[in-house]
């Protein structure tokens, strides 16, 4: 039988994680990760680029709409950029060293985004852990070592 392909073993991963598996530790790392990254975003607000970003963001919509971190929908597509943008844009977010090169506060945008009225409040950490992790518990043989 030949191996999963990288597409179902991340598929394996998500799907299998829950709140309730996740360690006290790793509830603590992720809260910390997203308060940094939350934070960097704020940040970014005032920026021209997030003002020309959100204003492009709102010409278009989807159904359901998606959530722009400080308000407003658009697409999926759209709301993930601007999110991203925000958190991304000072550059001063995550503290988050590993041996993958990913940076998993890209993955942050997404998660809030697919933000909805009635989501579960465990839905989110458990979408923010699943990015976080992915990289080093699904694909090791592509890690590489951090030094410096």
């Amino acid at each position: 039988m030949p191996a999963p392909t990288l597409a179902a073993r991340l598929a394996e991963y998500a799907a299998g994680l829950t709140f309730e598996k996740l360690t006290k530790e790793a509830v603590h790392e992720t809260k910390r990760r997203f308060i940094d990254s939350f934070a960097t975003a704020i940040g970014a607000m005032p920026s021209d680029a997030y003002a020309v970003a959100k204003k492009c963001a709102a010409r278009v919509s989807s159904n359901p709409g998606a959530s722009i971190l400080a308000g407003g929908k658009s697409s999926v597509e759209w709301a993930t950029f601007v999110n991203g943008l925000l958190i991304r844009y000072l550059d001063f977010n995550d503290t988050y060293l590993s041996k993958e090169p990913a940076h998993p506060s890209d993955n942050l945008a997404a998660v809030l985004a697919d933000l909805r009225d009635g989501t579960p409040a465990t839905a989110t950490p458990d979408a923010i852990r699943a990015g976080w992790a992915a990289p080093d518990t699904v694909i090791p043989e592509r890690a590489v070592e951090v030094s410096g």
